[in-house]
């Protein structure tokens, strides 16, 4: 099939702020760009700060469905007013949806679904009944039946195949791309005189973040002029900063907020730190070493693993260990970095190296 006449169905929740809304941009546009007839479907479009960032040409279709559980109807409705020859689903529960409204009106196309985290870790700690115990499950009997899986690290393969029945033919192991202002990033000559004396954490306050466990790692630094500066939002944001009073580090703990101009903190920061329960592909690793900053992480299940060079880029810790993760993050501090050789790390990273990968795929 010519590239030309492809047409393609790029599907996710929302453009809303978060790193898998980051990806579908850049994924959407390069496809785009490469000559794909390609639009972009989302079930809302609440609070949609990534919407301006798609390319100009691209038509957006708001399906107007508030979550996953109402979506099937309305895919059943696009799908038979479309004729599409690839999608591309950047959530399991889209995915399946998919899959169902195929069968449903009868419609021939490849499903590509992309998993955003570690799927038996996110549900494993999500206190969502109906998440844990009946997406879940549904997941289990029915994700496996599209046709392929993008995983955005091994670890994650390798939860497919072990929690999720995929066959390892059906997957295909494809890191995240660096956006394009941390490309600009990345030609640009760095002093170690620009850092303060800050360590940053950039995400969501969310469980899953593991910022109680950071809170508590930073409280046992031995450097006790340093700063944490949180920049994110999220509904954990009350309760972190009252266990930050409690540990006595209330004054020292900065919450930021949401800001479009992180890149501004990873290059003042002397550190980025990880402590997360489980994440997929954790773009803020990357992001952080294209900006010259060395990175903390615990070694979760898939990710960090495949981005930390130890030493060269960064340090990893022994899983959940908050004790290790204070070390690791005083020896960081301690140590003399190359801004330059930690940039190299994220060469692998370019958007035309990855994207290659995403347009092998529709070839």
């Amino acid at each position: 099939m010519d590239k030309t006449q492809a047409r393609i169905g790029a599907f996710i929740f929302n453009l809303s702020k978060g790193g898998a809304q980051g990806v579908f941009v850049t994924v959407v546009n390069y496809l785009k760009q490469q000559g794909f007839e390609i639009e972009a479907i989302t079930q809302n479009l609440d609070d949609s700060v990534y919407k301006d960032d798609l390319d100009e040409d691209i038509r957006i279709v708001n399906l107007q469905v508030a979550s996953a559980k109402k979506l099937l109807p309305h895919l059943k409705n696009y799908i038979e007013q479309n004729s599409l020859d690839y999608a591309i689903a950047f959530s399991p529960e889209i995915a399946v949806n998919l899959y169902l409204a195929r069968r449903w009106s009868k419609k021939n196309f490849v499903i590509y679904g992309r998993c955003i985290n570690t799927l038996s870790y996110e549900y494993r700690y999500t206190k969502a009944f109906f998440r844990k115990y009946i997406t879940n499950t549904l997941l289990k009997f029915f994700y496996h039946k599209i046709d392929f899986v993008i995983a955005q690290s091994n670890g994650m393969a390798e939860d497919l195949c072990k929690h999720y029945h995929f066959r390892w033919e059906q997957i295909k192991v494809i890191h995240n791309a660096l956006g394009k202002k941390f490309e600009k990033e990345l030609e640009k000559v760095d002093s170690p005189d620009q850092k303060e004396n800050m360590i940053l954490y950039s995400g969501r306050l969310e469980k899953q973040k593991g910022l109680e466990m950071l809170l508590d790692a930073f409280s046992q630094l031995e450097d006790r002029t340093v700063s944490l500066f949180l920049v994110g939002d999220g509904s954990e944001k009350a309760f972190l900063q009252q266990y930050a009073q409690k540990l006595g580090i209330g004054e020292r703990t900065v919450f930021v907020g949401y800001t479009k101009n992180i890149e501004e903190y990873y290059r003042s920061a002397k550190l980025t730190v990880l402590s997360s329960y489980f994440e997929g592909f954790p773009n803020v690793l990357v992001e952080s070493i294209a900006c010259g900053t060395p990175v903390v992480a615990f070694d979760l299940p898939s990710g960090p693993g495949e981005i930390i060079i130890e030493g060269q880029n960064g340090y990893l810790v022994e899983y959940l260990n908050v004790e290790a993760l204070a070390h690791a993050m005083d020896l960081a501090l301690q140590t003399e970095w190359s801004m330059a050789e930690i940039k190299k790390t994220a060469q692998r990273f370019r958007s035309s190296i990855i994207m290659q990968r995403y347009l092998e795929l529709f070839r």
